[in-house]
């Protein structure tokens, strides 16, 4: 009968057949639906007290009534329309605990939530609320919103301190996190407020570096600590500022450098981190600052998963992923080569690699004719040479270290085998063309800066020469100083800045490219000229019309300038 007069329209009629029904059944299994419908009636009769106390008896009585949700979103919509701002934000609280995640009143009603939070309510009304629902969704805004408010007020510097660094530790995933922290920060300038070491907000005139400073790896980590340094100096000698870079030395070793990584961040407070030259110490330093919302920003490593890390994690090089697309790609449409053999290394990086060569050149109009592998410790090549040699490749794709390239090109030529090759950046080593280059005449590869535009580059020449006259430049420097000065580029100039906010701006001008650099190099490839690397200009391939400029990541220029595939 309720169902009928309700369907009727007549809300009056509902709201009295509704009474008699409640107050006639008292306990009754359809209760909380009567309930319901007959304060909906009230509510269209005018009636907002009579409809607000069968709401209340609605979610008291009946929490666990499916009918519970809808009471207190309608008990929201009341003391919306009252002007009752702290129960509006409760009742809608409430509304977010029992209603179902697929309800469409939900985004709608945390965004309500949010603004009364923002706008409406007293630091009191916000203390009950968060008291009496500490597991809602909006728990963390709540929290943050109201140790803003102690803040604002500048009458409890400890309290406002207190609430932040609870606020720290309660919510260390909220997008809040950063702005808490620089709160922090000024309650310690201003105030003296001493925090817990372990919540510090990074400073904006504090870069970390992570780099092999002694060890196996020294000379190139020293390379990278040069150009980092070079890249602060500039912007301190043109700004009058005093960022500092402060270092730490991994060793090489992974353990060492989360060590490192932990004091650059919580004892430094740096507000980004630089390094750590070997993608296997990247790697872990790279975990540890994602989960502490630190910026990493890796000049060098190369290993292709480093980025799925986070989005804390960034690299600024030529990943092997990108230069096995460009060498293929060059090969097929710009060099005109079609058979192809494959020298790879027997292990997991190597098969993948060769797939990846293979499917690109396979794209073009390319195919591999013959494919081998060989063992990391051996050091006679002759088995995997001859079998090549035997399908007459026209070119040889070999992603060998330098250590290795150094053993196989002789015996290539040793062996008879005369085919182009072609090799990954890690060829860009002064060692290997001393002791190899006459066995590798015509070889070509990536260049290893690649992605640095050529004003930068150029920049970074001219101050390399007057900073350190007596020693050559390295491409390690050249990546470090471009990681750095990327990190420098993204700082606010008014030193206000959080690891966020920083980490939004990296992310941006990554995507954007540099603004006063220009494009990416337009001389992406090398070849072997008598031991020695120069540029390949991809413009005069036959091949192409254009030479390989603009986004590399993308190579937009080579799919749309795709010449009819060759004959095989």
């Amino acid at each position: 009968m309720l169902l009928q007069t309700e369907s009727a329209g007549n809300a009056r009629a509902t709201y009295d057949v509704g009474l008699a029904l409640i107050n006639g059944y008292p306990g009754a299994e359809s209760e909380a639906h009567a309930l319901l419908i007959t304060a909906r009636a009230a509510r269209r009769t005018g009636d907002r007290r009579a409809a607000s106390r069968l709401l209340d008896l609605l979610v008291r009585d009946h929490s666990g009534s499916e009918w519970a949700a809808e009471g207190w979103y309608e008990l929201a919509d009341l003391h919306g329309e009252a002007g009752h701002w702290a129960e509006e934000a409760d009742a809608l609280a409430w509304f977010d605990h029992y209603t179902m995640a697929d309800d469409m009143r939900r985004d709608p009603a945390r965004r309500r939530l949010l603004t009364l939070l923002r706008e409406q309510l007293t630091l009191d009304e916000i203390d009950r609320l968060l008291d009496e629902h500490p597991d809602s969704a909006l728990s963390s805004t709540g929290s943050w919103l109201a140790a803003s408010m102690v803040y604002e007020s500048d009458t409890d510097p400890d309290g406002a301190g207190e609430r932040l660094e609870a606020f720290l530790r309660d919510y260390p995933r909220s997008r809040y996190v950063e702005d808490a922290r620089a709160l922090l920060a000024e309650l310690a300038r201003d105030h003296g407020h001493q925090a817990d070491p372990g919540l510090a907000v990074g400073r904006a005139d504090r870069i970390g570096l992570l780099a092999p400073l002694t060890g196996d790896y020294a000379a190139l980590g020293q390379s990278l600590f040069d150009g980092a340094l070079l890249a602060v100096e500039e912007y301190n000698r043109a700004m009058g500022t005093s960022l500092r870079l402060v270092s730490r030395d991994t060793r090489g070793d992974e353990v060492i450098a989360v060590q490192a990584a932990r004091e650059l961040i919580a004892q430094e407070q740096v507000i980004s981190i630089v390094g750590a030259l070997l993608s296997p110490t990247t790697v872990a330093v790279a975990t540890l600052c994602e989960e502490r919302g630190v910026p990493l920003v890796s000049p060098t490593a190369t290993k292709e998963t480093i980025t799925d890390l986070g989005p804390h994690v960034f690299q600024t090089n030529l990943t092997k992923s990108l230069e096995t697309r460009l060498l293929a790609r060059v090969a097929v449409l710009g060099m005109l080569r079609v058979r192809f053999g494959i020298l790879h290394p027997d292990t997991d990086e190597g098969r993948s690699i060769a797939a990846r060569f293979t499917d690109e050149l396979q794209r073009h109009g390319g195919r591999v004719v013959a494919t081998a592998s060989f063992d990391r410790e051996i050091t006679d090549f002759a088995a995997p040479i001859i079998r090549l040699r035997q399908s007459a490749p026209e070119a040889l794709f070999i992603p060998a270290t330098p250590t290795d390239m150094r053993l196989i090109a002789p015996q290539l030529i040793f062996h008879d085998l005369r085919a182009e090759l072609f090799g990954p950046s890690s060829w860009n080593n002064s060692l290997l063309l001393r002791e190899a280059g006459a066995s590798m005449e015509q070889a070509v590869v990536p260049s290893d800066v690649a992605l640095i535009p050529e004003a930068r580059r150029q920049r970074f020449e001219d101050l390399w020469r007057r900073r350190y006259p007596h020693t050559p430049s390295s491409s390690i420097g050249m990546k470090s100083f471009m990681a750095t000065s990327r990190i420098i580029d993204a700082l606010d100039p008014e030193g206000m800045d959080t690891r966020q906010r920083l980490r939004e701006r990296l992310e941006v001008g990554l995507q954007e490219g540099d603004e006063d650099g220009g494009a990416a190099s337009s001389q992406p490839l090398r070849v072997v000229r008598a031991s020695e690397l120069v540029a390949l200009p991809v413009a005069l391939l036959p091949g192409l019309t254009a030479p390989v400029e603009g986004d590399l990541e993308s190579l937009d220029m080579l799919d749309e300038q795709e010449p009819d595939q060759p004959g095989r």
